[in-house]
């Protein structure tokens, strides 16, 4: 869950840039310092993210779902935001969704209570959500 909102937050570095400088389709009444986008922006995003994947967790039978189309899904929306950051050239951006990509799946393949690593028919769940299901 925590790997699935930092995964949220790193889109969001992308994806602000793109819709607020690009396309301006977002304004922020509150300026902030990266590419006018106030922090607490990027903090909403990964708490309403986490608390989301937190109740889709509990109420889905298999949380773990279908991970090959989730990612292809997940590589397609990153994409857009991604490829307008490159056209403009917005090099903070462009780097700074990628790099938070790696280093919440490195981090995520770690750290024992975050695996992605296969484990099974348990692939990617915490030690206590195995407790719990067993």
């Amino acid at each position: 869950m925590l790997l699935a909102a930092a995964l949220l937050v790193a889109w969001d570095l992308l994806l602000d840039p793109a819709m607020s400088k690009v396309t301006s389709y977002w304004v922020w009444a509150d300026a902030g310092s990266y590419y006018h986008m106030p922090l607490m922006n990027l903090v909403g995003w990964g708490v309403t993210g986490l608390v989301l994947f937190i109740v889709l967790n509990k109420i889905l039978r298999d949380p773990r779902g279908n991970r090959a189309f989730a990612l292809s899904v997940y590589f397609v929306n990153f994409s857009l935001p991604l490829g307008f950051c490159l056209l403009n050239q917005y090099w903070l951006a462009a780097t700074a969704g990628p790099a938070a990509v790696a280093i919440a799946w490195a981090l995520a393949t770690r750290l024992p209570n975050l695996n992605v690593r296969s484990q099974g028919a348990h692939e990617g769940l915490p030690d206590a959500a195995l407790s719990q299901r067993n």
